[in-house]
């Protein structure tokens, strides 16, 4: 298969399929993703990406109370910190972290009706979806550090949110988190 057949195979697959197929080829093939992502990036006209920001600063900020009550939720004693322990102290516990993983992502993409950043959405689906079994306790780690993964990248940027929740409006000063939150909607 050459470097044009693989192109053109690719651009045809859904995003979950096409990182499996890339995470079995090359290092040279992966590369290619990245200059795919950065056509389909750049494709996006300046105008259409700060009107999508424009559109989800609107949106976060009249829907700043559901970010905070998730924020207080996720962040507290009894999913946080109990959830984290759960997973060094090996208690099935800790597969209820999926479920607060799902209730942000279902957060983020009600923001901005758009695709989440697709490496986010493949750390979410690897730890998402897992069912406790007595045969986990066997392989502990390479069964629930996916999970933990899942639910610390999605805290991550909703403490991201929560930083920013009442942003007015775009500045051309960019903090790391303002960055990262654009990634996640696809916008940077």
């Amino acid at each position: 298969m050459n470097k044009d057949d693989v192109i053109k195979y690719i651009k045809v697959l859904p995003d979950d399929e096409r990182l499996s197929f890339l995470d079995e080829l090359s290092v040279e093939y992966r590369d290619l993703d990245r200059q795919i992502q950065k056509r389909m990036w750049a494709s996006r006209r300046e105008g259409e990406r700060d009107e999508l920001e424009e559109q989800l600063i609107k949106n976060i900020n009249t829907n700043s109370l559901k970010i905070e009550e998730m924020y207080e939720k996720v962040s507290g004693h009894w999913v946080y910190e109990d959830l984290i322990y759960r997973f060094y102290h090996h208690s099935f516990k800790a597969f209820r972290s999926q479920e607060y993983t799902e209730e942000m992502v279902s957060l983020f993409s009600s923001l901005l009706n758009v695709e989440l950043n697709e490496r986010f959405m493949r750390i979410v689906r690897q730890g998402t979806g897992k069912v406790f079994d007595n045969k986990v306790n066997d392989y502990w780690s390479e069964e629930t550090r996916p999970i933990v993964d899942a639910f610390l990248h999605a805290k991550y940027f909703l403490d991201m949110l929560y930083r920013y929740r009442e942003k007015e409006v775009r500045s051309s000063s960019l903090p790391s988190g303002w960055a990262s939150i654009l990634y996640l909607y696809n916008i940077r």
